[in-house]
């Protein structure tokens, strides 16, 4: 399912009525080929040129918004193809711990199986889930990580029950999204079209759902117009 960062929407089109340049066009073409193949990551990485440094901390963040620790057992929903954030996972929380990538696309999953062979996994699982459904059992997960991929919940009510369901207690919910400044005070529907989501409308949603989220809005990157943040949520008490 996972699909990237929104970099079609954010770069194919004029901002403040200046049009493009040649250079940002080429950009947005390559970025727009990249992301149906490279991890979210790393086409952020490409995008803004971040340094290793500046990607260690980026994945660093996501990590500490877990919780992560060894023998902890996290659901990556929306996984897709992408192998770069069970990868990560998996060394977080040792032998001891699992990962369960979870996906509606057959396919996608049955690429992600034979890349995650090749590395020799053996704390990793995938799991085929229902476009409401990410099928994990009552208080099962320690983390749940949602990557450029809540938009694409069309029964994100129904999917946010199950996943509140499946936490244990003290459990975390990390659900990362990205929304362009064009697009923020748009209605749910032509954000999703774009493939962004603000944080104002992801808040209330996690919140409605019966979910806290105890440091607001965490930014991960801020550049070209383009906001990419996480939410750490818990089931409220």
């Amino acid at each position: 399912m996972r699909r990237g960062p929104p970099y079609d929407s954010a770069c194919s089109r004029p901002l403040g009525g200046n049009s493009l340049s040649a250079i940002e066009v080429q950009q947005s073409q390559d970025m727009n080929r990249l992301r149906w193949t490279f991890s979210p990551l790393l086409a952020i990485s490409l995008a803004f040129g971040q340094t290793d440094e500046q990607d260690r901390r980026f994945v660093a963040h996501i990590q500490e918004a877990l919780a992560l620790k060894r023998g902890a057992v996290v659901a990556d929903i929306g996984t897709g193809e992408s192998p770069e954030q069970p990868l990560h996972i998996a060394k977080a929380v040792g032998d001891s711990g699992k990962v369960i990538c979870i996906d509606i696309d057959e396919r996608a999953l049955e690429k992600l199986r034979r890349t995650l062979n090749e590395n020799g996994l053996t704390n990793v699982q995938t799991r085929l889930g229902k476009p409401d459904d990410p099928m994990l059992p009552a208080h099962s997960v320690d983390a749940v990580l949602i990557a450029y991929a809540y938009h694409h919940f069309l029964e994100s009510g129904a999917m946010l029950a199950h996943i509140r369901s499946a936490l244990r207690p003290e459990g975390r919910l990390v659900i990362i999204e990205a929304i362009s400044e064009m697009n923020r005070g748009l209605p749910r529907e032509r954000q999703i079209k774009d493939h962004e989501l603000s944080p104002g409308i992801l808040g209330s949603e996690l919140k409605a759902a019966g979910f806290e989220i105890p440091n607001g809005v965490e930014v991960l990157v801020e550049n070209g117009g383009v906001l990419r943040y996480l939410f750490s949520a818990r089931v409220a008490k």
